[in-house]
């Protein structure tokens, strides 16, 4: 590169230019114009110089499983919520002097990735780049530093930033128990349908709940809603539950508990559904039966008389003849 040859080219004729001077070596000084006076052997290494591209990332924390929720609470603002992002390096300048600043500048954002260019950095020394993503209201939100010695071919910083935390501990919901029914009857809601369910939290922190059935498993009244925590930081949410048509055990219902936080926790439980039942009175009944026939035939006419028993009196039957056949008449 044409300019490293040149500074190459400036430090030896300095260097040459030190060793002829008849007062001899001594330690430098910079006059009020910011100049070096003095021989260039006292100050120390003369690095090259590069122009390094910088970027940046960072996401919130938070973490889920199929029972509770994390949402970032606990942090100042989401990777989304900035709006400029500053990057500070220090280290030693090409002297080798520590510099606190050696650059300072805010990166551009495109396609959702913050970067930009810093020029003049040492080729050679270790240098920290420190970077700060600030929200709509200048607060810090995200932070990252990072070390990186620079090649000067190609040079690129990528300094991984994470969420700031706001100070505010992580609270959760708890549910500490769910009162089901034993058994329910197909097609009802009765107040022995009632579903509760027993939660702590954060003492008067409203939380917010919802009941989702199991497929074909019935409905939940008051299937969301909210539950205002008293100082003593228990509570119990109430739901009437209605059975399906069909007997069966239903699973899982599932019903999920949210603080103010948004974090939330989530329980599964089932409900037996079964016929309803009754207690009839039976009584058993003797059908007439019919133990002979007699025929009797007087001239044309025949007679036919039936003998028949029955449990109860014989005024209370009924009783039909009927002939098969072509000819003759009851």
């Amino acid at each position: 590169m044409k300019s490293l040859s040149f500074l190459s080219f400036l430090a030896v004729a300095l260097l040459v230019l030190s060793a002829c001077n008849p007062s001899g070596g001594g330690a430098g000084r910079e006059n009020k114009s910011g100049m070096w006076n003095g021989p260039m052997s006292a100050v120390g290494p003369n690095y090259p110089l590069t122009d390094v591209t910088i970027s940046v990332s960072g996401s919130s924390a938070g973490g889920k499983s199929s029972a509770a929720t994390i949402v970032p609470e606990i942090f100042t603002g989401s990777f989304s919520d900035v709006v400029q992002v500053n990057v500070v390096v220090s280290g030693q300048d090409k002297f080798g002097v520590v510099q606190a600043s050696l650059a300072n500048v805010n990166l551009t954002k495109t396609a959702g990735v913050w970067s930009g260019t810093i020029p003049g950095l040492a080729v050679g020394p270790t240098l920290t780049f420190t970077a700060g993503g600030t929200n709509a209201s200048s607060v810090l939100i995200f932070s990252g530093v990072t070390n990186q010695i620079l090649t000067g071919v190609s040079d690129a910083v990528a300094v991984n930033m994470t969420a700031n935390d706001n100070g505010v501990p992580v609270a959760f919901p708890v549910i500490t128990g769910i009162t089901v029914p034993t058994e329910t009857n197909v097609s009802t809601t009765t107040a022995g349908n009632a579903i509760a369910v027993a939660v702590t939290g954060s003492p008067s922190d409203t939380l917010t709940y919802g009941f989702t059935p199991a497929a074909g498993g019935g409905t939940f009244g008051s299937a969301t809603g909210t539950l205002l925590l008293p100082v003593g930081g228990t509570g119990t949410i109430n739901s009437a539950y209605t059975a399906p048509a069909t007997p069966a055990t239903y699973t899982p219902h599932s019903v999920a508990v949210a603080n103010s936080q948004g974090n939330s926790v989530e329980a599964t439980f089932s409900t037996v559904v079964v016929w309803s039942v009754t207690t009839p009175t039976v009584t058993a009944y003797f059908a007439p039966v019919v133990t002979a026939i007699k025929g009797k035939r007087t001239g044309t006419n025949v007679t036919w008389t039936a003998t028949v028993t029955d449990d109860k009196t014989l005024t209370a039957l009924t009783y039909v003849w009927s002939y098969a056949g072509t000819a003759g008449a009851a």
